[in-house]
């Protein structure tokens, strides 16, 4: 494996663990309103 490979590898990875971290903080943070709606209600 070339430098260049791994560098785009490493950016294709680094991609993807952004795109899950903001999936989870995004449905967390769904999580919270549906519960503090439960508590209102």
């Amino acid at each position: 494996m070339s430098f260049a490979d791994a560098h785009i590898y490493i950016a294709d990875y680094q991609r993807l663990f952004i795109l899950i971290g903001t999936t989870s903080v995004f449905t967390s943070t769904q999580n919270m309103e549906t519960n503090a709606n439960h508590c209102i209600s």
